[in-house]
């Protein structure tokens, strides 16, 4: 640990101190191992090092009015979904639902983040359009997606992260006075003493109204 604490930082340090336990955790139930010395291991103190900003009102208007750019499009899609980077690079034409305006989230970081995300009816036609052309984001890799992000965001002298875009949707949809459990279920944000969110016609009913009022 005090070689991984030289080249990385707080989170990379905490996910090892984790295996550690995990690593424990296995041993002890196979009694090699009596004590669970992770708990001792001390890691470096986090530091937001960039603050999250979402866009404003008007850098979306701005990216609106040059909406037929590719890769605007995909900031569009990330601020009306909330989609995290990996689910958005994951997506295939089937996970597009263009009858019941959603999109299927079949594979994510957690339990809550499988779920049904509701389709604006503002950005359901460059899903569409996407659909048709099979294939939904033009990169298969972060680094990818990241350049293509960089060089838009530095043209339009806008200085943003992809993963901002979340913070955007949950900013509009507090704004707009939506409840705490639709945006919870929008996002993929664990709920407490929910196990596995349930979809109901009433429900998705409600999360595609949370999103076209925006």
């Amino acid at each position: 640990m005090d070689d991984v604490r030289k080249v990385a930082g707080y989170s990379t340090q905490k996910k090892c101190r984790v295996l550690m336990s995990q690593l424990y955790q296995f041993a002890i139930k196979r009694e090699t191992a009596t004590t669970n010395y992770s708990r001792y291991v001390e890691i470096d103190r986090h530091h937001v090092v960039y603050k999250k900003r979402p866009f404003t009102i008007r850098e979306i208007n701005r990216l609106w009015k040059q909406a037929d750019d590719d890769t605007i499009q995909d900031v569009l899609i990330l601020i009306y979904t909330g989609l995290r980077i990996g689910e958005y690079l994951a997506l295939q034409p089937q996970d597009i639902k263009i009858r019941e305006r959603y999109i299927d989230i079949r594979h994510s970081k957690t339990q809550a983040g499988v779920r049904k995300v509701p389709i604006s009816k503002r950005i359901l036609p460059f899903l569409i359009a996407r659909k048709r052309r099979g294939i939904i984001c033009q990169d298969d890799s972060y680094d990818a997606f990241r350049r293509r992000w960089d060089k838009m965001m530095k043209r339009l002298s806008m200085h943003h992260t992809p993963h901002e875009c979340r913070h955007t949707l949950a900013s509009l949809l507090d704004s707009a006075g939506v409840n705490d459990t639709v945006v919870k279920m929008i996002l993929g944000h664990a709920r407490r003493g929910v196990t596995k969110a349930i979809y109901t016609h009433k429900t998705l009913r409600e999360l595609r109204k949370a999103v076209d009022d925006l």
